[in-house]
């Protein structure tokens, strides 16, 4: 998916060029590290007067992401990894991937030292498992995790299998590389960073009567004897059958998936023209 489309209509999405990379320059110091680039990150928020976000990152971005959680996890409310890069058994991916940033920042500034670079690499992949967080800090840390496991070489399924048993409040959703998760993807994403954003007064939609509709459940809010909730309508189902609320199926010929909102019992519906969707519809 790319963030600054498929969830724009419902957060405010920064994307960033990371130090020195894109249009982004800046210093390169032997003693820089993934806690420079988190400052970075935490700088722009700042700027932009963002007191705290989610953070949402793939390949390298899911490693920043940590950093921020250890960092500062006052600021961070949920983070979403994607592919998350590993240092297993592939050290040479990591070798040339500083040799080539090391080529790149020295034609820019021929007054970097390879000793420069080289300690720079050293900080950033001299360690293993996702580098810039130790497995300490992932077995310890509570914040709500999702993730997108890898499968290859630079983002070993391993890896991610180790995230999976470490982290403490973490979702995995295994199938989502292909263009057929896409729309799955998009919605448990959504759902999964709408139910860790911070309520505000107000902050709750009754979810519209819209017979023969099927949308996808992202916050609930617990009434007297209903389930209200933000949605998205989820595209290219040819008969949908269920409204998917909390902890309810949508099964289609193509798409069959369960979301987890509340942890209540699975009650699929099917609203009648004559009536809403309200305490009957989505009630337990």
């Amino acid at each position: 998916m790319h963030p600054t489309t498929a969830l724009s209509d419902r957060f405010a999405v920064v994307g960033m060029d990371q130090r020195n990379a894109g249009q982004s320059r800046g210093k390169v110091a032997a003693d820089h590290g993934w806690h420079t680039y988190a400052a970075d990150h935490l700088a722009l928020m700042d700027h932009l007067g963002f007191g705290q976000s989610h953070g949402m990152g793939g390949c390298i971005g899911a490693s920043f992401c940590l950093k921020l959680c250890e960092m500062a996890p006052q600021r961070i409310t949920a983070a979403v990894l994607q592919n998350p890069i590993g240092l297993l058994d592939n050290r040479a991916t990591w070798d040339a991937a500083v040799a080539g940033f090391g080529k790149t920042t020295r034609e820019r500034d021929p007054s970097l030292s390879a000793a420069t670079i080289q300690s720079f690499g050293h900080n950033m992949f001299g360690g293993d498992f996702v580098s810039s967080a130790s497995r300490d800090f992932v077995r310890g840390c509570r914040m709500a995790m999702y993730l997108q496991p890898g499968t290859d070489a630079p983002h070993p399924a391993a890896t991610s299998a180790e995230i999976a048993t470490l982290a403490a409040n973490l979702e995995v959703q295994q199938g989502w590389r292909r263009p057929t998760y896409l729309d799955e993807s998009i919605c448990r994403v959504r759902g999964f960073l709408r139910r860790h954003t911070p309520r505000q007064q107000g902050d709750c939609r009754a979810l519209p009567a819209s017979p023969g509709r099927a949308w996808c459940g992202e916050a609930v809010d617990v009434g007297a004897g209903a389930r209200q909730g933000v949605v998205q309508e989820l595209p290219g189902l040819a008969q949908p059958e269920a409204i998917v609320g909390p902890r309810c199926r949508l099964r289609d010929q193509d798409v069959a998936w369960q979301l987890d909102e509340l942890g209540v019992p699975a009650r699929p519906v099917v609203p009648r023209p004559s009536e809403g969707v309200g305490q009957e519809g989505l009630a337990p």
